[in-house]
């Protein structure tokens, strides 16, 4: 019995889109690199991962400012510019 209760919450449960997912896990990799190079490297593959998700439904944004492991995306020079082409 739980285990069907626990299948039906496992699918009703949202789930967040896979590209803003791939812009988090991005971001927490920047966060963890040691290296400059390899950090920017996952800053910019971040940022593409993120901003193509925005660009298939903006509310992707909601609560991009709760979750630490997108801070090295929000705070990357190009961030704000390429928020305003997107929601142009």
């Amino acid at each position: 019995m739980f285990r069907a209760w626990d299948d039906a919450l496992r699918r009703s449960a949202p789930r967040p889109p896979a590209l803003s997912t791939e812009a988090m896990v991005l971001g927490r990799s920047a966060l963890l690199a040691a290296d400059p190079a390899e950090k920017e490297k996952f800053v910019a593959a971040g940022l593409d991962a993120l901003f193509a998700a925005v660009a298939a439904d903006p509310n992707t944004l909601a609560g991009l400012h709760l979750n630490p492991d997108f801070t090295p995306l929000r705070t990357h020079p190009t961030f704000a510019t390429r928020l305003r082409a997107v929601r142009k």
